[in-house]
């Protein structure tokens, strides 16, 4: 899952369920492990093991596990905050929209949620990094979060697991309180 910080960080959902124990970052095009507020670039850590390319990276989840442990101090490369930060999945191979999958979506369109939910793709060009600029080249934009998962090897049948009803609704309002939180902000601009 994606956060706010524009990293990669998994962690045990549920009972039986473990995924990634580690936070990975593209800064600048190359994967690096994450730590706190610090950076470490992943093919210098590695020795030349795993190569710069996230993409390269994320095939790897066993071993990236295993570098993340090993991180101290000494491993640093940089500070977040002095970088820029990229897709954390630069280069996806298929990326998918679902829409109207909720009722408060519906509501907000004044429209009936249809029996099942709407399935468009997008271009992976649609991923950025947290802080870049979208552009918007139409007249209107409708404003909504979004969640990113990546499934991976063994992933088929897994993602239901994942995405439990619970944990749906309190990412809708944890969705919903940050636009909230966005829209007051850019009112009072």
């Amino acid at each position: 899952m994606s956060d706010t910080m524009g990293t990669t960080s998994l962690r045990t959902v549920s009972k039986g369920l473990t995924i990634m124990g580690f936070r990975l970052a593209n800064i600048n095009g190359r994967s690096a492990l994450v730590s706190g507020d610090h950076y470490t670039d992943l093919a210098t850590h590695s020795s030349g093991a795993l190569g710069p390319d996230p993409m390269e990276a994320l095939a790897r989840p066993d071993m990236l596990a295993e570098l993340a442990a090993l991180l101290d101090d000494s491993s640093v490369t940089g500070l977040l905050a002095d970088v820029v930060l990229g897709p954390p999945v630069p280069r996806p191979q298929k990326v998918f929209g679902i829409g109207l999958n909720y009722q408060d979506h519906a509501d907000e369109g004044g429209v009936e949620p249809p029996a099942s939910p709407l399935v468009f793709t997008k271009f992976p060009s649609c991923l950025v990094g947290p802080t870049a600029d979208v552009e918007i080249r139409s007249g209107g934009v409708d404003y909504e979060g979004e969640l990113v998962v990546v499934i991976g090897q063994g992933g088929r049948g897994s993602a239901h697991r994942f995405l439990r009803e619970n944990e749906l609704q309190r990412l809708r309002q944890d969705v919903r309180d940050g636009e909230r939180k966005q829209i007051g902000a850019a009112e009072g601009q």
